[in-house]
């Protein structure tokens, strides 16, 4: 289990939260649990393979999954990243 804890400005402006997950299910609990507490939506990178696989891609971009070349470094992946922090 884990807290969200408010300290100083963290849960103001962007923000970047790295998590590491054991199961597919964790991801799904996360994004709804924070969506309730910081009041914004969540945007995540994910593995190209899933986002572009035609049974969860659909879903993975609506749920806004970005992908993620895991074999390279993924400039385009970083560069939607950034997109997404500089919207706020």
């Amino acid at each position: 289990m884990f807290e969200i804890v408010k300290a100083g400005g963290l849960m103001m402006g962007p923000l970047i939260l790295a998590s590491n997950h054991a199961s597919s299910a964790d991801p799904v609990l996360i994004t709804v649990f924070l969506t309730q507490k910081i009041d914004r939506p969540v945007n995540w990178l994910g593995k190209r393979e899933l986002v572009e696989w035609p049974p969860t891609g659909w879903a993975f971009r609506v749920a806004a999954i970005h992908p993620v070349d895991r074999e390279a470094a993924d400039l385009e992946a970083f560069r939607s990243a950034m997109r997404i922090l500089e919207a706020g």
